[in-house]
C-alpha cells in the first residue's frame, strides 16, 4: 500500500496560498513587493506589445530581442488582456508562475528523493 504524499500536499498548499495571497494583493504593491525586477516590466511591455499588433518593440518605435522565446509566447497571450486592465495579466501570471513553481518543486522532491533519500529531496524542493 502506497503513503499518501503529505510533503507534497503540504508543498502545494504553501505555494498556493503564497500564489495566491500575490494575486489578490493590492495592484500598487506589484511593483514594490512581488515584481521588484525591472527586467520582468521589459518582459511584460514587449509582450504587451506583441498582442496589441505592433510587433517585438519596448518602445513602440524600435525593435528589440534578447528575450526567452517561450517565456515570451507563455506572456503574449495573458498580456492581450492588459487592453481592458493592466492589473489582471500581473495577477494571471503571479498564478501561473506559482503553478509552475509547484510542479518544480514536486519534480525536484520526486527525482531526488529517489535517487538519494526523501528528506534530501525534501531540501531540494524547499
Amino acid at each position: 500500500m502506497k503513503r499518501f504524499p503529505w510533503f507534497e500536499v503540504i508543498l502545494i498548499l504553501v505555494i498556493a496560498s503564497i500564489s495566491l495571497y500575490g494575486a489578490f494583493a493590492d495592484g500598487q504593491n506589484f511593483s514594490s513587493r512581488w515584481f521588484t525586477r525591472d527586467d520582468a516590466y521589459y518582459y511584460f511591455k514587449v509582450a504587451q506589445n506583441i498582442s496589441e499588433g505592433h510587433g517585438s518593440t519596448f518602445d513602440g518605435i524600435n525593435k528589440t530581442n534578447g528575450y526567452h522565446p517561450l517565456w515570451m509566447l507563455i506572456c503574449i497571450p495573458i498580456f492581450a488582456l492588459a487592453r481592458f486592465d493592466l492589473i489582471l495579466p500581473l495577477r494571471i501570471l503571479f498564478l501561473l508562475m506559482g503553478g509552475l513553481s509547484i510542479a518544480t518543486a514536486i519534480l525536484l522532491y520526486r527525482l531526488i528523493g529517489r535517487v538519494f533519500i526523501p528528506a534530501i529531496g525534501a531540501l531540494a524542493a524547499l
